[in-house]
């Protein structure tokens, strides 16, 4: 089946939990909708994290000199995949197995467009937006997927997609689908009826030489999910209990608060809304990028595309980041097993440089920072989560503010900090989120006291942003997307994520 191009995800991996938001956020501001290049925010149950799920343990690294009420930390942590890990993991996915398949890295020679079909629910777009944007925390800026406002017509063929393009269709049901392309990948629920199928369009040229077909790039994508089936799972929890007896899962579809659910055991399965569709997508969207395969869970048990069910995901699991951040920086379409090795990856380091900061509030944590590495900065923020909406806080009236600091480094690496601080006028939800004083300094270098620096730029940067529940996003201002979230039982701290072409930082304050 595999050598014909065809995947099957079969039942028993339909299981597990997803750490996406479990009720979808609005739609981002009109400025930034469908991009998919805002950072993301994932529900941690008790907790938010924004950004990329980086962050250091904070007695890793060096303290460093306290910046407006910020202890700042910095250093180096081996947490990255090595050359040799990451070319073990790409060859399991396009070695030809002794001629019984096509070989080759079957990757896009541009970054994709994702375009939802027309008439697509705003729910189902959410997750979707979800799923992208944990995959971009992985890419270069210039590599990363984007979300393209523009409807696509509704049941089009794989073949009428326009190469680059990947279309994603939430169809009346399966017997809607346009089937017609030779891989395929499907996934498919406990009675083993398929839900959704992602079709892949690779080139491939035969070497006649090698006595091989060998695959040169991927041209476009096409996946399918049954509507029907999905918007029954939305307002019914499906439960499944281990029937001794009859020696088999009996299955009872039931309501359930979202704060009951069970944890899933040895006796319990369950399938939720928020946790099916991202985990099919990210499913979906790894092999329209080109990886095809799945990998051997004994050699990597915590890939997304191991052979095995992996039963919690929150953040893109690092080797399959990795193998990403490789696939698109490092190596060029249609790469063959034999050309592949740790020097084919370029420079390549397994070590990344933090900064942290750590803010100080009673009963609770919250921390930002930025890591850095081969190239890419991944900034990130997270904290305990509030225990109400900013806007139901009872305790706060009139103006209320967060002060705090930015830290971040530039595409050269160059360390830069300064002041942050987010002001909210409560009876209205408008709110400004500034930075001053920003300085720069050597590569890698801890950042020293306020004045000892190079000035970054003009010395600051000014947004508006809207407060959505317990998060916040860019509405304008100045370039670039600034997307952060609040912290604490009663909101006494707030962090998030700045990325611009020139700057990648983690910024934090408190009330």
């Amino acid at each position: 089946e595999e050598a014909a191009g065809a995947f099957h995800h079969h039942a028993a991996q339909v299981t597990g939990s997803f750490g996406a938001v479990r009720r979808p956020d609005p739609a981002p501001a009109e400025e930034d909708a469908f991009t998919g290049t805002a950072p993301p925010i994932v529900d941690l149950d008790d907790a938010w994290h924004v950004g990329a799920g980086v962050a250091p343990e904070a007695v890793a690294l060096t303290p460093g000199r306290e910046r407006n009420g910020v202890a700042v930390s910095s250093g180096e942590v081996r947490d990255g995949e090595s050359a040799e890990r990451v070319i073990e993991y790409l060859t399991q996915l396009i070695d030809d197995r002794s001629g019984s398949r096509t070989a080759g890295l079957p990757t896009l020679s541009a970054p994709p467009t994702i375009r939802l079909a027309e008439g697509t629910s705003d729910a189902f777009a959410a997750y979707v937006e979800h799923t992208v944007q944990l995959i971009n925390t992985a890419l270069p800026a210039g590599k990363r997927i984007a979300l393209s406002p523009e409807p696509a017509p509704p049941l089009t063929a794989l073949a009428e997609v326009p190469e680059g393009r990947i279309f994603i269709d939430f169809a009346p049901s399966k017997d809607d689908w346009a089937l017609g392309g030779r891989y395929e990948y499907r996934w498919t629920d406990y009675d083993g009826v398929p839900v959704m199928v992602a079709e892949v369009d690779p080139t491939a040229e035969y070497d006649s030489a090698a006595q091989r077909w060998e695959f040169v790039g991927m041209r476009a994508g096409r996946i399918w999910f049954d509507r029907e089936v999905l918007e029954t799972n939305l307002n019914t929890v499906r439960i499944w209990d281990w029937d001794a007896d009859r020696n088999e899962w009996r299955e009872e579809p039931r309501e359930e608060l979202w704060e009951s659910r069970p944890d899933e055991s040895d006796t319990v399965r369950h399938r939720y809304p928020d946790e099916y569709v991202p985990k099919m997508t990210m499913s979906a969207l790894l092999r329209a990028l080109g990886l095809l395969r799945r990998v051997d869970s004994a050699d990597f048990p915590d890939s997304f595309l191991r052979d095995t069910p992996r039963p919690r995901l929150r953040h893109l699991p690092g080797i399959d980041g990795e193998a990403l951040f490789a696939a698109y920086d490092r190596l060029a379409p249609g790469t063959l097993p034999e050309d592949l090795s740790p020097e084919s990856l370029g420079a390549w380091d397994d070590t990344s440089f933090h900064l942290r900061g750590d803010l100080d509030i009673a009963g609770a944590e919250a921390a930002f920072g930025v890591a850095f590495r081969n190239g890419l900065a991944r900034p990130w923020a997270a904290g305990t989560a509030p225990l109400s909406e900013l806007g139901s806080n009872s305790a706060l009236f009139g103006t209320a503010s967060w002060n705090g600091a930015l830290l971040g480094v530039t595409p050269a690496a160059e360390t830069v900090a300064g002041q942050a601080r987010l002001t909210v006028e409560l009876r209205t939800l408008d709110a400004e989120l500034a930075f001053s004083g920003l300085e720069r300094w050597g590569v890698e270098q801890a950042p020293g006291a306020a004045g000892t620096g190079t000035r970054w730029g003009d010395g600051g940067l000014e947004y508006s942003v809207e407060i959505r529940g317990n998060t916040f996003h860019r509405t304008g201002g100045d370039s670039g997307t600034a997307t952060g979230a609040f912290f604490g039982p009663a909101h006494e701290a707030m962090g998030g994520v700045l990325e611009r072409s020139d700057l990648a930082a983690g910024f934090g304050g408190v009330r």
